[in-house]
């Protein structure tokens, strides 16, 4: 099965939703052409594809070190960071990077390590847009009891859902992936990001109008501080 079949086009109407909008919202975040892009940790690279296809004349890549198969793929999918660096060296460096749903899956320190490399190929004065779930308040509340009843795994406490609620202490270790969101909060992304960029906008969704406590994702577009 396509990792597409579980995000894209997932059969359940509520995740086909949330992933379709962080695509479609993301554009909202791009100027019309002529930039050099990086998407980082692109997945299936559909954003990217959908991206090309509006923008002939930019130069739009994908750094993809985790999956094994990218489908259906009309842009240049880089498997290493190596060939990321030579790219930079053969091309120039990117105005724009994009990380969508990626961050979050990695331990605070793990998140810095991420960023210096994002800032190492991102131009002076630079855009980063990212997008990372909503894990707190309600919409978390409501995501981790559907995971604690699908039985995810044994993280899924009653004292860690209402912990995750209120935006207390869970702790997440490794230098690896992590596959669960539970314990990860935007204020501690945010103390990490604004140490090397500055914010430009900052947007939730779907519903941008009701703020953080009623929405499950939110956008940053960030400037590099140089």
């Amino acid at each position: 099965m396509k990792y597409s079949d579980y995000t894209y086009n997932s059969k359940n109407i509520v995740k086909r939703f949330a992933h379709r909008k962080r695509i479609s919202q993301s554009f909202n975040f791009l100027p019309n052409s002529n930039f050099r892009l990086l998407d980082f940790g692109c997945g299936d690279a559909i954003f990217l594809n959908k991206l090309q296809e509006t923008n002939k004349n930019s130069y739009i890549i994908g750094y993809e070190p985790i999956l094994e198969d990218i489908y259906d793929n009309k842009v240049k999918i880089y498997k290493t960071w190596k060939e990321v660096e030579n790219d930079v060296l053969d091309n120039n460096l990117f105005d724009i990077v994009t990380c969508f749903e990626v961050l979050e899956h990695f331990a605070e320190h793990k998140q810095k390590e991420l960023i210096e490399q994002i800032c190492s190929v991102l131009k002076k004065n630079g855009t980063l847009i990212i997008s990372v779930p909503v894990e707190s308040g309600f919409f978390s509340l409501v995501k981790n009891l559907y995971r604690k009843r699908r039985n995810y795994n044994n993280l899924f406490t009653w004292k860690n859902i209402f912990r995750a609620a209120f935006e207390k202490p869970i702790s997440r270790q490794g230098d690896k992936f992590l596959f669960e969101h539970l314990g990860f909060y935007l204020k501690d992304l945010e103390n990490v990001l604004y140490n090397y960029f500055k914010p430009v906008k900052k947007r939730y969704s779907p519903f941008s109008f009701l703020g953080k406590q009623f929405n499950y994702q939110v956008f940053y577009q960030l400037e590099k501080i140089d």
